[in-house]
């Protein structure tokens, strides 16, 4: 393992790119804000890592303070990674880079989660609802600050949305009758799917 190089330099600035600046670092963090994962779910949320470069950025984060290591109780005897309050603390920057980047909704649920935040204009009230897309369940809540998004079914949802992620896209551009499912109030669908495309 080759050492991590730093910044030469003072300031906040380079003290989080010492800590978060190396290549794939960010989208680890990315790849935790809905919720904790294991190894093998973070190398299928990040196709283009290998299995040595996802190691050692899961080290260097975690020794930031970035993440931590969760043992999961037997029978699963698995590692998981979660974001500490610290890592939890890169969401604004994540949220800007995913505007400043276009907001083109990227390959991954969780990816394509972070482009919905970004977009997202908040609506007069607050709610909740589930989307479920490609299988994997979301919890929606939002308010006038935004919106959050945590990995999980929401139990008794009183809105849920299921469908793939091409699903989605298309209801977002306005698709009338698309494949999108919507379970419950329509009226408040169409609301959902408007702030979700920023309108």
């Amino acid at each position: 393992m080759t050492s991590k190089r730093k910044y030469e330099s003072d300031g906040g600035a380079a003290r989080a790119l010492d800590a978060v600046g190396e290549r794939w670092a960010l989208l680890v963090v990315r790849e935790l804000l809905p919720g904790p994962r294991r190894f093998t779910e973070l190398r299928r949320g990040l196709p283009g890592i290998s299995a040595n470069v996802l190691t050692q950025r899961l080290t260097e984060l975690e020794t930031a303070g970035v993440l931590r290591r969760l043992r999961l109780p037997p029978p699963a005897a698995a590692w998981m990674y979660e974001l500490t309050d610290h890592g939890r603390a890169l969401d604004g920057l994540l949220l800007a880079l995913e505007r400043w980047g276009g907001c083109t909704p990227a390959a991954g649920p969780d990816a394509m989660m972070l482009t919905l935040r970004a977009r997202f204009a908040p609506p007069a009230q607050a709610g909740q609802a589930e989307l479920v897309l490609d299988g994997q369940a979301y919890q929606l809540r939002w308010d006038a600050r935004g919106l959050q998004a945590q990995r999980g079914p929401l139990p008794a949802a009183a809105l849920s949305l299921r469908g793939s992620r091409a699903d989605l896209l298309a209801a977002l551009d306005g698709a009338d009758g698309g494949a999108l499912q919507i379970v419950g109030d329509a009226r408040a669908a169409r609301t959902l799917l408007g702030c979700l495309a920023g309108h």
